[in-house]
């Protein structure tokens, strides 16, 4: 069981779309944080939605390539 082209362009394209959609991500962050009633708090964490965003996109296909590539080692 080896690496298929297709498995490789659904990532790719899962990654491109997941950093298409960063704008839209970091607009809605901002927005939620010129709200008058946000704390600084809330406006710290509000600020780690899009790294977490970032970080889910990467671990995705971190996880793709450990699990395409178990069977091919050792």
């Amino acid at each position: 069981m080896g690496l298929s082209i297709s498995k490789i362009i659904g990532v790719v394209i899962l990654v491109i779309i997941g950093l298409l959609l960063l704008p839209v991500v970091q607009d809605s962050v901002y927005d939620a944080q010129q709200n008058e009633n946000t704390t600084d708090t809330q406006s710290t964490l509000l600020d780690m939605v899009t790294v977490f965003y970032v970080l889910g996109i990467t671990l995705a296909a971190v996880m793709w390539v450990v699990h395409e590539t178990k069977d091919n080692i050792g």
